[in-house]
């Protein structure tokens, strides 16, 4: 009885909350900022969260590649994400803008750089916390409807054995 998921159905949770999370992040970043709102920084914006869904799901294929979540979480992933991902993605960030909206570019580089390194540097933490905390709960569901599936078939053996005479049985046949 134990049935593999499709990869359908295993992408899809993961897809979903994927695009739901850059999604909400995208929109709140767009409302958030109402004076730049032209169709240049509109196409960077979507530059950057589509490169940072795309960091993200090569994150999440490296993660699941090289095992770190087999036995237990590595807790020294996030430290990698944010020193690996960030600024990687505050690069993306920056070339956008600089690309897209060259006299926003301009302004203020050298306050924007760092607090843009910050940002990313906090979404990629919450990024891969949030991931990893979803793989152990899943493990976890998974070890314990192990354990309950081997319960019970150790009492379907228990039940089947024949009665010795003289030994209690547990079960009234």
């Amino acid at each position: 009885m134990d049935r593999q998921r499709s990869l359908i159905s295993r992408l899809g949770w993961f897809a979903t909350l994927q695009t739901v999370g850059w999604g909400t992040l995208f929109l709140l970043l767009i409302l958030g900022n109402g004076r730049y709102t032209d169709a240049k920084l509109l196409t960077a914006f979507i530059l950057v969260f589509g490169c940072g869904w795309m960091l993200t799901n090569a994150w999440h294929r490296l993660f699941k590649s090289w095992r770190w979540n087999r036995h237990g979480n590595d807790w020294r992933l996030p430290v990698v994400a944010a020193l690996v991902l960030a600024p990687l993605q505050t690069a993306i960030s920056e070339l956008a803008t600089y690309i897209y909206s060259p006299e926003m570019a301009a302004a203020g580089r050298s306050e924007r750089i760092p607090m843009d390194l910050a940002f990313w540097c906090a979404v990629m933490l919450g990024w891969t916390i949030c991931y990893m905390a979803a793989v152990a709960l899943r493990r976890a569901s998974r070890l314990e409807a192990e354990a309950l599936r081997l319960e019970v078939l150790a009492k379907d053996a228990e039940s089947a054995r024949p009665a010795i005479p003289g030994q209690p049985t547990l079960f009234l046949q």
